[in-house]
């Protein structure tokens, strides 16, 4: 290290008085090792990092709800903490930025992470659930996999114990508290997770569902079409299959208008016009 023993000392005595937890042995195989802490001690961040973690925040307190006046908290003392330099911008950025209402479904903080960790350590989880009637039920579950759809929303995707098949839930459904069971093996799914939950979560609870055919390879089509909208398929030539669904007409036309692509009705022949 090119230091003296003095200055070695020095440094990490610095490292203990911020909070960090630095052990020490002694003998041949002796030395120092940096610890995990009992509490969060200081983080340095570069610009870049500074301003990553300022919009993570602002972005999840119109995302979470349960812990607002945790996320304000933390977002003031990062913004204390930024220098003139990235104020400055980041309060432009502030002026010049429109949240359209509804964008997102807020979820609980508390009911993600038992989620979370049901999926990590192979649990069961028990709790209630709206479906997309507003009936409530009951559920006792084997978690698998949470899934973020873009910023709008989280799903769960678990094993249904009672109905013994797979289910996607929406978490803001999910009511607190989240009650875990014991570990269970890892159930496996078979097949493909990503258009298992994107079929399920654009077609399964609406009144209006169809398939379009759309000009363009899939290339070219995906990144116009978010999760939620619905599922994309190739076809042969230059051609997808669009699925999807809406509570109504319009909505499914909705979905049409933002890919803007050149499309044919499939199916259901009943909204093909007269």
């Amino acid at each position: 290290l090119e230091v003296t023993p003095r200055t070695l000392r020095r440094d990490l005595e610095k490292l203990r008085s911020l909070g960090y937890v630095v052990t020490s042995t002694t003998g041949p195989g002796g030395g120092y090792r940096l610890e995990g802490g009992a509490r969060m001690a200081p983080l340095t961040l570069d610009d870049a990092e500074a301003v990553a973690v300022t919009l993570a925040l602002k972005s999840a307190v119109d995302t979470f709800t349960g812990h607002e006046q945790v996320l304000l908290r933390a977002l003031m003392k990062v913004h204390q903490l930024l220098p003139y330099r990235l104020r400055v911008p980041l309060g432009g950025l502030d002026q010049a930025t429109l949240a359209l209402p509804g964008a997102a479904s807020p979820v609980d903080v508390d009911v993600l992470m038992a989620l979370a960790g049901a999926c990590r350590d192979h649990e069961q989880a028990r709790f209630g659930y709206r479906d997309h009637s507003g009936r409530v039920t009951a559920r006792a579950t084997e978690p698998l996999q949470l899934v973020r759809s873009g910023h709008r929303r989280w799903y769960l995707v678990a094993w249904d114990l009672e109905r013994e098949a797979w289910r996607t839930f929406r978490v803001d459904r999910i009511a607190a508290p989240v009650e875990t069971g014991p570990r269970v093996p890892a159930r496996e799914f078979a097949g493909d997770l990503t258009t298992y939950v994107t079929d399920a979560i654009s077609r399964a609870p609406f009144l209006v569902q169809a398939e379009f055919v759309l000009t363009g390879t899939l290339a070219e089509l995906q990144p116009r079409v978010e999760g939620w909208m619905g599922v994309l398929r190739p076809m042969r030539g230059r051609r997808c299959l669009f699925s999807t669904g809406a509570d109504s007409v319009e909505g499914v036309l909705c979905h049409l208008l933002l890919i803007g692509a050149p499309f044919e009705l499939r199916k259901p022949r009943a909204l093909q016009p007269e």
